[in-house]
C-alpha cells in the first residue's frame, strides 16, 4: 500500500521549493545581500576608524557587522545544501514509497522497556550555545569599554561615553547570570531517563512508561505529565513569531516533598493513555504538533528544571508507517 500526505515526492528543480520555505533562487540572493552589507559596513567602519572619524565609545560596533556577515553565509550555505530536496526529504519521515508527516525520532533501546525517548534539548548543548552567545555580547561590550574608559582617563571621552555602556554591561550580566543557572542544571542535575514500552502509539492505546532520576537532590515537587502542544510559526509583516497552545496535559504523577539518593537511583513506572480523539504528531515548515512527556522539578537551594522527551503519536492504523526498519 502506499500512503502519501501533502502530494507527491517529485523533486524541485532549483530555485523551487515544495515545503512552503523561500525558493533557493530567492534565498541564495536574499542571505548574499545579508552577507555583502556586513561586509560593506565593516570596511565602511574600519576605514572611518583609522581616519578618525568615529569617536571612541563607537569603535566597538566594529563587530557588529560580523553578525551579518554570519547570518548570511550561513544562509548561503544552507540553501545550497538543501538543492534538489523534497518536501519529505526536508520535513518527514520517509519510509520506501510512504511518508507521514511526522518527523523522526533519535530513540534507542532501553533498558526495562523497549525504548529509551530523547531529551528534546540537551542541557550541555545549550549551555555550551548560550555560553558562546554571553562570550561573544561580553567580549564585545568589554573591548567597547575598556576602549571609552581608557579615553576617558586621558580626557579625550566624557562620561557620556561611560554612560552609553551601561545598558550593554547590564544584558551582559543578565546573560551571564542565565548562563551560571543552565550551567547549574546541564552538570548539576544527574541524568533522566524516561523509557517507552512501544513508540510510536496510536490515539485510545495505553502504554507503559519508566522515570528513572538519578543523583542527590531535595525537591519540594516532582511532576511527570502527557503533554501535547501546538507550535504554530507565522508571518507579519517583516516579523515572525512562534506561538505555542497546549492542546492536551495529563498529570500522571505527582510527589510532595522528597529527597533523592545518589546511590540508589529512584525509578517509577506509569502507565498513559493517548485519548481516543486526540491529534496526531504533525510535522510542516510553519505548524507542529509535539508529543511529550515532561518531567519538572522544583529543587530545594538550586535551579528547578523541566525535561521534555518527544514520542510519536501516529494516526489509527499507520503506526507501520512510521516506524523505522
Amino acid at each position: 500500500m502506499s500512503v502519501s500526505f501533502g502530494g507527491g515526492s517529485r523533486q524541485p528543480k532549483f530555485g523551487q521549493s515544495s515545503n512552503g520555505q523561500m525558493p533557493v533562487g530567492c534565498a541564495i540572493p536574499f542571505f548574499g545581500i545579508f552577507a555583502g552589507m556586513g561586509t560593506l559596513f565593516l570596511f565602511l567602519m574600519l576605514g572611518a576608524i583609522i581616519n578618525g572619524q568615529m569617536p571612541g565609545f563607537t569603535a566597538f560596533f566594529i563587530l557588529l557587522p560580523l553578525v551579518f556577515i554570519a547570518v548570511g553565509v550561513g544562509g548561503i550555505v544552507s540553501s545550497v545544501r538543501n538543492v534538489g530536496k523534497s518536501r519529505e526529504s526536508l520535513n518527514v519521515v520517509v519510509g520506501t514509497e510512504r511518508a507521514l508527516p511526522i518527523s523522526p525520532l533519535a530513540k534507542t533501546p532501553g533498558q526495562s522497556l523497549a525504548w529509551r525517548l530523547p531529551m528534546e534539548q540537551g542541557q550541555k548543548a545549550a549551555t555550551c550555545v548560550l555560553s558562546f552567545f554571553a562570550l561573544f555580547w561580553n567580549g564585545i561590550v568589554l573591548c567597547g569599554f575598556v576602549s571609552i574608559l581608557g579615553g576617558y582617563v586621558a580626557g579625550r571621552e566624557s562620561v557620556v561615553g561611560l554612560l552609553f555602556m551601561l545598558p550593554f554591561i547590564a544584558i551582559g550580566i543578565v546573560l551571564l547570570v542565565l548562563v551560571a543557572r543552565q550551567f547549574m542544571i546541564a552538570y548539576g542535575v544527574k541524568e533522566t531517563v524516561v523509557e517507552i514500552e512501544r513508540e510510536p502509539v496510536c490515539p485510545g492505546e495505553r502504554v507503559r512508561i519508566r522515570v528513572v532520576q538519578s543523583g542527590a537532590m531535595e525537591v519540594d515537587d516532582y511532576t511527570v505529565a502527557l503533554v501535547g502542544e501546538e507550535r504554530i510559526t507565522y508571518r507579519r509583516g517583516t516579523d515572525t513569531y512562534h506561538d505555542k497552545h497546549v492542546i492536551q496535559a495529563t498529570e500522571v504523577y505527582r510527589s510532595g516533598s522528597m529527597r533523592f539518593d545518589a546511590s540508589n537511583p529512584w525509578e517509577q513506572s506509569f502507565e498513559i493513555s493517548i485519548p481516543a480523539d486526540a491529534m496526531h504528531s504533525f510535522h510542516s515548515p510553519n505548524n507542529e504538533v509535539v508529543w511529550t512527556i515532561n518531567v519538572k522539578a522544583k529543587v530545594r537551594r538550586w535551579p528547578d528544571f523541566e525535561f521534555k522527551f518527544p514520542l510519536r503519536v501516529a494516526p489509527t492504523g499507520t503506526r507501520e508507517m512510521v516506524e523505522w526498519p
